[in-house]
């Protein structure tokens, strides 16, 4: 994990943000995930990309776990993208962003609650 800007914090969607050195990461935009914490498996959304909203910056991943409430910072996590919701989008401002990813969440919820991760699951990318 690396320290963000404590946007996601301060719009009540506290991320994980993650860094990989993995070559093949998913498209930019927003995903129903499911993460592997310490074998403890949690449902998740996930943001790829340059946070246009605030201006755009380097490319990043963001995740934000449900019914987690804990230091993320040195924990290795397994990412699961299980569904594509949409395309990064710049929001005009940000309230408006906060809706849209209230909205994300409720969808990523209902997406992941019917999924079980297995070993040897495929679409991984593990990051610290």
């Amino acid at each position: 994990m690396v320290h963000g800007r404590h946007r996601g914090k301060s719009l009540g969607f506290p991320t994980a943000n993650v860094v990989t050195d993995h070559d093949l990461i998913p498209a930019d935009g927003v995903y129903a995930v499911k993460v592997d914490l310490g074998g403890v498996i949690y449902g998740g959304a996930g943001n790829i990309g340059t946070n246009p909203t605030f201006g755009g910056g380097e490319r990043g991943i963001e995740i934000f776990l449900f019914e987690y409430d804990g230091d993320l910072y040195g924990r290795k996590l397994r990412i699961f993208f299980i569904e594509q919701l949409r395309a990064e989008v710049a929001f005009p401002d940000a309230d408006a962003l906060r809706h849209a990813i209230s909205a994300d969440v409720a969808r990523c919820r209902e997406i992941v609650k019917g999924v079980t991760i297995t070993d040897g699951a495929s679409g991984t990318v593990e990051v610290m």
